[in-house]
């Protein structure tokens, strides 16, 4: 699993915040994304996450077998 960040935050405290987040989301769940190799780059609408509910609301629906 890996994750970019671009620098749609500009801040790099804000960006490394969101990379653990992402991190945080799979590491919470063993199970989740098994098997698979997962490259999540952020875009503009990622600013908007600004807590851990809202990046995992935002990343299961995307990976198979998580819903």
């Amino acid at each position: 699993m890996g994750t970019v960040a671009k620098k749609i935050l500009h801040n790099s405290t804000d960006r490394n915040l969101l990379k653990r987040r992402i991190r945080a989301v799979f590491y919470g769940d063993k199970s989740l994304g098994f098997g698979l190799n997962i490259l999540i780059i952020t875009r503009s609408g990622a600013a908007g996450l600004k807590d851990f509910k809202n990046v995992r609301e935002s990343i299961l629906p995307l990976i198979p077998g998580s819903v």
